[in-house]
């Protein structure tokens, strides 16, 4: 069918999503014309009856053949048909002309003078009856000719215009219509559209031609709608996307735009832009052209990733804690995108709770997104100590205060037990030898045996604690 249709707008090919979102507004247009496409060259040729009867009546006044008025109607008709083909029709190659009678002429070879094509067709009609299987075998002939076969189109159309019955075969050759029609189908997949004029109709015609494409009748053919011979009325246009198909009604319209707008997600997609038609050249309900592309839509945007401040942490040591290392927490790093699945990795230092060492730990961390974008964010943790303890490399804890063994002082000087009674007076610097020991212990309780005491412990009364001395 002479129907085309291109897609000349994917806004663009690669579109990235906004900062803030992970989908993408994307609008397709695509363009459909009933004109066909440069992918398409058809050559038309015309096989005009020039027979008496088509383009002479007979004067029964002066008993003469005279031009009749279907004479200027054909030429007419075939006029704009030319002006139609050969100025306005993109899918239009060239046009060659056969004439017949009793005979046929080959009038113009394939041309793209619209002119020339013009006066090949334009004289008075041939005497004879009508051999239409001498039309076909010369269409066969003017499309063989080397000269031709060069310039010829992919696809031939072949508008034929009678007024008579022809099914007759050609006395120079002995064939047929119908086996020349079916040969012009058969090697050049010609399309080929009957046109009765004058007397005759389609049933006449189709006795010769039954393999036409389409059959017209008409008695005024200047007047026909050239549209309904061969291109393509347009009906719609369809852009499918990710299965998502919308549809514009076209009709009516030689050229028209279609469009798909919507959002997409992360991905590559398919873009399917289909017009559709009636072509009446086929005589089909309708014809489809189909033009696919693709998008991708992408993320260039990549994550964000914020780390805490760095920390100063600072600690006293003592004898319950000698060591220079402390516990730290911080809210651990999550990376965020505008699209999901962001993967937040920590790639040194130490998680929140770990007990951190004297001196500079640094923690940093990565967030990739699923588009391979990373951000990076790192914060420092620096420990240190002050106290008496410059060992710090120490781990047992030391006394609280030295413990001296009881041999440990002189003789004669006595000094504080680690186990001294809450009773016990203050030590006094004296070398008198005790002479009593208590009989009862600081506390109520019951009666102790006597008890020798070293001659470095001396005792106190009561009363000696209580006199002034």
């Amino acid at each position: 069918g002479s129907l085309a249709v291109d897609i000349i707008e994917t806004s663009p090919i690669v579109i990235a999503v906004p900062d803030d979102a992970c989908q993408a507004p994307v609008q397709v247009t695509a363009v459909a014309s009933s004109s066909g496409g440069d992918d398409v060259s058809t050559t038309f040729v015309y096989a005009i009856d020039k027979s008496d009867s088509t383009f002479f009546e007979y004067d029964l006044t002066t008993f003469q053949l005279q031009s009749n008025a279907l004479a200027s109607q054909i030429n007419d008709f075939y006029n704009g048909l030319t002006d139609l083909i050969l100025n306005q029709f993109a899918f239009s190659k060239n046009v060659g002309v056969v004439t017949f009678g009793s005979q046929s002429f080959i009038a113009s070879p394939l041309s793209t003078d619209d002119v020339a094509v013009q006066a090949s067709y334009s004289n008075i009609g041939a005497q004879g009856i009508t051999c239409c299987s001498c039309a076909l075998e010369s269409i066969a002939e003017l499309l063989q000719d080397p000269a031709n076969a060069a310039i010829r189109g992919s696809k031939v159309t072949i508008i034929f215009l009678g007024d008579g019955r022809c099914n007759r075969i050609d006395p120079a050759t002995g064939v047929t219509p119908q086996a020349a029609a079916a040969a012009l189908i058969d090697q050049y997949q010609a399309n080929i559209i009957t046109i009765a004029v004058g007397d005759t109709n389609c049933e006449q015609l189709d006795a010769a031609i039954p393999n036409r494409q389409e059959c017209i009748e008409t008695d005024t053919p200047a007047s026909l709608d050239l549209n309904t011979l061969f291109g393509a009325t347009l009906l719609n246009g369809t852009i499918t996307i990710d299965s998502d198909a919308q549809s514009t009604d076209l009709s009516g319209g030689e050229q028209e735009s279609f469009i798909w707008q919507g959002s997409l997600g992360l991905g590559s997609y398919d873009v399917v832009a289909t017009a559709t038609g009636q072509d009446t050249s086929e005589n089909v309900a309708s014809v489809t052209d189909t033009e696919l592309t693709f998008l991708q839509i992408v993320d260039q945007t990549p994550p964000t990733l914020s780390c805490p401040s760095d920390k100063l942490v600072f600690k006293e040591l003592d004898a319950r804690t000698p060591v220079c290392a402390d516990s730290v927490f911080y809210t651990t790093p999550v990376g965020d995108d505008n699209c999901p699945s962001v993967v937040t990795l920590q790639t040194t230092g130490l998680v929140s709770g770990a007990t951190y060492p004297e001196g500079t730990t640094t923690n940093t961390f990565e967030a990739t997104d699923a588009s391979g974008f990373t951000t990076v964010c790192s914060f420092n943790v620096t420990v240190t100590c002050e106290g008496p303890n410059t060992n710090r490399a120490e781990t047992n804890s030391p006394t609280a205060s030295p413990t001296i063994s009881p041999t440990q002082g002189p003789a004669g000087s006595p000094t504080q037990s680690p186990t001294v009674s809450p009773t016990q007076g203050p030590t006094a610097n004296s070398t008198e030898s005790p002479t009593s020991s208590p009989t009862q212990s600081p506390t109520s309780g019951p009666t102790q045996s006597p008890t020798t005491l070293p001659s470095y412990i001396q005792t106190y009364s009561k009363s000696d604690c209580l006199s002034d001395n």
